[in-house]
């Protein structure tokens, strides 16, 4: 595939948004697709940064821009219309021709998309505000609104793919690696703002910093690479506690090593939240403000306010309240299910929705809430529920309880298998365990499926698991009673780990086999 993304970064804009782009195009490249991004230059603009990590760039014209509150209104940080910025964007992409175009844009929405289409390419929307309609074909809001399931169903039609919550969040891959191996905890409060710190929050805190002659832990503020105070906080005279860096070469293990952290309620929070890192909020953006209350009366962490209210006295206060609670405050919270691989997830849905293989061959994608009703009717089918552990006729109520929960859990995976376009089945993994990186796999094909159909759904799955979810091993349970699927596990290289089990449950006891197979013994029956 080629995909174009169009996307800025500013001392106004921030550079959240150009960030979680670079995750994106990263993960695309690793995974062989080419790919652009369209950037003004404007003041605090990153786009030599962007090529500095491998990122081809297009500099779009330099414009006069305007500096103006935000207030709910970014139509100003375009600094053009959106025809004429539409225009630009077209000519720059003629000769690249990309298969998806992206936008990370506010001052963005369906007059700019609409334009866009004309090329005949596919549109990717990201975006946080749920505040003006888009036309697209997937849409991506990455953080854990309240209530996120219904947040864009009145600004996008019901064609749309939405990615929704942080199980999609856009991660850089190192915060899935230190999930998995955190470091030892130092003694350090880690204090980060965004990289453009508009609000001085740095500044705040430093100056809240030299109320004491000493802190119960070291206190690192990282300012930022386009912060425009720069020179203000390095002339700062600061205690000894205090460490002050521009920018940190692995930010992520800095993080997963503190005790507690400072900072926005955008990425960072959700970067924050995949570690268990405790701390304490502030909306350095007003799109930020809901998020940060939400994030502050769930409890897990604490809420300084807005950032054009908050003062050197509300830090200062905090750094009191930190000391005081030292001894006491939890080393880490709960672990969630953020679990930094929501880019392999996003661009796996972009893979399915721009096939690059021949039409006869099996893609698969997340499945989202639009396939509930396609799904239920294929495991509602009497062949299917025969065969299944459960067989009782699932109500669309009990189905959408279900995959509300499993769907926010990081131990499952579910997709939806398409053959010439057709969705012919859906596959799951589930009782992920990272530790020995094995799961359990489900699956069940459309009764409509053409004969066949079985056997190439579960090869086709056995490569996502052990090729793209990179799993160890495969576990799988088969009623006694589905002598075809017993056949499959066996052609498919399965071994019977014991004799006949029987499960118990409500609707009578179950008898089964257990199967499983590693990847070694998968790649030896393929090769052979």
């Amino acid at each position: 595939m080629k995909v174009a993304i169009r996307v800025d970064a500013s001392s106004q804009i921030g550079t959240g948004h150009i960030m979680r782009c670079l995750v994106l195009a990263k993960k695309l490249i690793e995974r062989g697709h080419e790919v652009v991004l369209l950037s003004r230059p404007l003041t605090g603009n990153l786009i030599d940064y962007c090529k500095t990590q491998g990122v081809d760039v297009i500099s779009l014209k330099t414009i006069q821009e305007t500096f103006l509150p935000d207030a709910g209104d970014y139509r100003h940080w375009l600094g053009v219309t959106q025809e004429a910025d539409a225009n630009e964007c077209l000519a720059a992409l003629e000769a690249f021709q990309p298969d998806w175009i992206a936008m990370d844009h506010y001052a963005l929405d369906r007059e700019w998309q609409d334009l866009m289409r004309t090329s005949g390419t596919r549109i990717f929307t990201i975006d946080d505000l749920a505040n003006r309609e888009h036309k697209c074909d997937v849409l991506l809001d990455h953080n854990p609104w309240p209530d996120f399931e219904n947040r864009y169903h009145q600004v996008v039609s019901k064609e749309c793919t939405q990615l929704l919550g942080p199980k999609f969040g856009l991660l850089r891959p190192r915060f899935s690696e230190l999930r998995q191996q955190p470091p030892a905890l130092k003694n350090v409060v880690l204090a980060f703002f965004s990289g453009t710190d508009p609000s001085g929050e740095c500044i705040k805190l430093l100056n809240a910093s030299r109320h004491f002659d000493s802190l119960p832990f070291r206190l690192h503020v990282v300012h930022g690479l386009a912060n425009p105070r720069r020179d203000e906080i390095a002339s700062l005279p600061l205690p000894e506690f205090v460490t002050l860096s521009e920018n940190l070469p692995d930010y992520e293990a800095e993080l997963a090593a503190c005790r507690y952290a400072f900072g926005g309620a955008g990425v960072s929070a959700i970067e924050r939240a995949s570690l268990g890192v405790p701390g304490t909020l502030v909306s350095v953006a007003e799109n930020q403000r809901q998020m940060a209350e939400h994030l502050g009366a769930s409890g897990l962490y604490r809420y300084l306010g807005v950032s054009d209210k908050t003062t050197e006295h509300d830090y200062a206060n905090e750094l009191k309240w930190l000391a005081e609670h030292w001894k006491t405050l939890p080393y880490r919270l709960e672990k969630s299910d953020i679990d930094g691989n929501g880019a392999q997830r996003v661009v796996e849905v972009m893979e399915s929705l721009c096939p690059t293989e021949p039409n006869n061959q099996m893609i698969f994608r997340p499945m989202t809430t639009e396939d509930l009703p396609m799904v239920r009717g294929w495991r509602n089918d009497p062949g299917v529920r025969e065969m299944m552990f459960t067989q009782h006729e699932i109500s669309a109520e009990e189905h959408e309880r279900w995959f509300a929960k499993a769907s926010t859990d990081a131990t499952k995976q579910f997709f939806i298998a398409h053959a010439e376009g057709t969705p012919v089945g859906m596959v799951s993994f589930t009782e992920i365990e990272r530790q020995s990186n094995t799961a359990e796999w489900g699956f069940y094909k459309s009764p409509e499926a053409p004969s066949g159909t079985g056997f190439t759904l579960l090869f086709e799955a056995l490569h996502l698991g052990f090729d793209k979810l990179r799993l160890e091993g495969i576990r799988s349970r088969v009623l006694c009673s589905n002598p075809k699927v017993l056949y499959l596990h066996h052609k498919l290289g399965f071994s019977k780990e014991r004799d006949m089990q029987t499960l118990i449950t409500a609707e009578g006891d179950k008898d089964y086999f257990a199967f499983f197979l590693s990847r070694e013994d998968w790649n030896g029956n393929t090769a052979s």
